[in-house]
């Protein structure tokens, strides 16, 4: 086992984190460590969420170690300037900088919070680690990165289109890195400086990074693209515009998320869809009981503007006439 993954969260994403995290168990045969990394927020109140984040955070690794250290808790200070687009924080940014922080493992796996692992993840793993991370077959030289990409055909933004940037546009949902490689690249000072020029301009910050940083050969081009199951929670299935997802779509793949800024684990997302993520997070449920703690409790309550919960509302009271059967007789 070459491979060590990592998941990297703030305070708000700690639920997702640990449910991807229990996720990972069983894996321990393709992964030789899992590093839950919590990256502290800034700002009013922040001390006492990253206080109880970790807290939270060393009683899971407890929990679930047993006598080995397969899950190690690490803090991050948040130290670069501040990113905020959509529902995205400095976090989606610090993803493309843990090789600096991990520098003893030799290759890295970085997997979103909140990411399902599907019946081909593990598979994926062992195939990542034959192809292309032993030293005497890797089928790829020079890379540094690899994530799944599509084409880089009008995806990066108006505002940065004119910068020379790699043909490939990657997704940030899994990133693999040859740390020595990294490190010699000097890849994290390179991220950085474009950051600091253009964070103020950037829509999906680390993909856009990526692509603008990384040269022709360090972009690597991670197999199963087209396995990916990533769909957006919203408003369709509850008008009767869409039918619900099926059971087997978190498991017949290689992995599933949902995407956007509609959150599975939010109480006012109302899309009957998020079942597949709650489902999940229930048989964690079953050994860590993540609903007891407030903070989680908060940031499940947390975001989400007046105008977007009155939507869900509308549209759940719709779904409830629409079920509703025939009306027979008259009133007394």
């Amino acid at each position: 086992m070459t491979i060590a993954a990592s998941i990297l969260f703030d305070p708000a994403y700690l639920e997702a984190a640990l449910l991807t995290a229990h996720e990972l168990r069983g894996m321990d045969d393709v992964l030789h460590r899992v590093y839950l990394v919590l990256l502290e927020a800034s700002g009013p109140g922040s001390a006492k969420a990253n206080a109880d984040a970790a807290a939270i955070v060393h009683k899971f690794c407890i929990h679930f170690n047993g006598e080995t250290e397969w899950f190690c808790a690490i803090k991050v200070q948040n130290t670069i300037a501040p990113f905020s687009a959509d529902h995205f924080s400095n976090a989606i940014v610090y993803k493309a900088l843990l090789p600096s922080m991990l520098a003893d493992e030799p290759y890295l796996l970085n997997i979103d919070a909140g990411l399902l692992p599907g019946d081909e993840f593990h598979a994926f793993v062992r195939e990542l680690d034959a192809r292309y991370c032993q030293a005497d077959g890797a089928l790829e030289e020079g890379w540094v990165v690899g994530a799944h990409c599509v084409e880089n055909v009008d995806l990066i933004p108006h505002a940065l289109a004119l910068l020379p940037a790699h043909t490939l546009y990657p997704a940030g949902n899994v990133l693999l890195f040859h740390t020595a490689r990294y490190q010699r690249s000097l890849w994290s000072e390179r991220f950085l400086a474009h950051y600091e020029i253009l964070r103020t301009r950037l829509e999906y910050a680390e993909q856009e990074l990526i692509c603008l940083t990384a040269q022709p050969h360090e972009l690597l081009a991670l197999p199963g693209a087209a396995r990916r199951t990533t769909p957006f929670l919203g408003l369709d299935v509850l008008l009767g515009e869409a039918a619900p997802l099926p059971e087997s779509a978190t498991r017949d793949c290689l992995f599933f998320k949902f995407v956007g800024s509609f959150k599975p684990w939010k109480y006012w997302v109302l899309d009957p869809n998020k079942a597949l993520y709650t489902r999940r997070r229930a048989a964690l449920e079953q050994h860590f009981d993540l609903g007891k703690f407030s903070l989680v409790h908060d940031y499940r309550n947390q975001g989400g503007s007046d105008e977007f919960r009155l939507a869900f509302l509308e549209a759940y009271d719709r779904s409830l006439r629409a079920a509703a059967p025939p009306h027979e007789g008259s009133p007394c």
